[in-house]
């Protein structure tokens, strides 16, 4: 019996003033060019770091010594695009504050035997630039040597297929909505690959929505099918301009590990959310 293990993260959006940041990263400093700036975190980002930090633990304890992929499934920095709440003006600080959270990972959960960087959207990945820049990092290399960028694969692991890319369905805009058009979308994906003759993927992976959702679709047929989809929310506050977007004032973080024995996948959660609003009492 082999056990593979998937570990799965998304959307950070490093370099904005809410999204995930180490206390120990350093930034150049533009006048002398050595790495000796701290930048100053705020709440929500030591929050968001303590989570980060014991979900790594939980998932490096989970895993054991089975070989590990690491996926980021897109949007690891912020970009410019929403220049409202950057840490800093430059990518390079954005990049270098994403690299520094991939090293906790990578550092401690033991034998990673690969990552893959998905590139995420335009306004906060530009032609995936900040993905490309991050997987050729030389401190990324001295811990993992096979490190890629991708928009979209399918991979093989322990014999199950798994499809991932950033852009995921739409969550729902009602409670009593929730997960319908997740699932909607992975029987059209289903079907999709079904009418051209390829097997549908065991899992598929999508993340961008800052929102987590788990939905099983079965198609009876001969042979019938059976796949998932996991939609996994940000290690991101919510900024100002997903507060427009956003009717939900709560918080969930989540880092997703697949596990997949002999072709049979199963998959453990470390999820938490927390009330945004501010309390007040008179």
């Amino acid at each position: 019996m082999k056990r593979k293990l998937v570990l799965v993260v998304t959307d950070w959006h490093s370099g904005h003033v809410l999204g995930l940041c180490s206390p120990d990263v350093r930034l150049e400093d533009p006048d002398t060019g050595e790495k000796t700036v701290i930048p100053s975190l705020t709440d929500t980002q030591r929050y968001l770091w303590d989570v980060y930090r014991d979900d790594v633990e939980s998932a490096r304890k989970w895993a054991g010594r089975d070989p590990v992929i690491l996926l980021h499934l897109g949007d690891m920095t912020q970009g410019n695009k929403h220049p409202e709440q950057l840490m800093s003006n430059r990518r390079s600080d954005q990049v270098a504050i994403a690299v520094k959270s991939l090293e906790l990972p990578l550092s401690r959960v033991q034998n990673v035997e690969a990552v893959r960087l998905v590139q995420g959207t335009s306004a906060h990945d530009p032609i995936g630039e900040m993905t490309i820049l991050a997987a050729k990092d030389k401190d990324l290399y001295k811990l993992c040597r096979n490190i890629k960028t991708t928009i979209h694969t399918v991979m093989t692991v322990g014999g199950a297929k798994v499809d991932y890319t950033h852009p995921g369905p739409h969550p729902g805009g009602r409670k009593w909505l929730e997960g319908n058009i997740v699932r909607y979308n992975l029987r059209d994906m289903m079907l999709d690959d079904i009418c051209y003759g390829i097997e549908p993927a065991d899992v598929y992976l999508r993340g961008h929505r800052h929102t987590y959702r788990h939905e099983v679709v079965e198609i009876y047929g001969d042979p019938d099918r059976r796949s998932e989809m996991f939609s996994l929310p940000a290690y991101c506050g919510i900024s100002y301009y997903a507060r427009q977007a956003a009717t939900k004032p709560r918080l969930t973080t989540c880092m997703l590990m697949l596990e997949i024995i002999d072709g049979k996948v199963g998959h453990q959660l470390f999820k938490r959310t927390l009330d945004a609003r501010t309390k007040e009492a008179f």
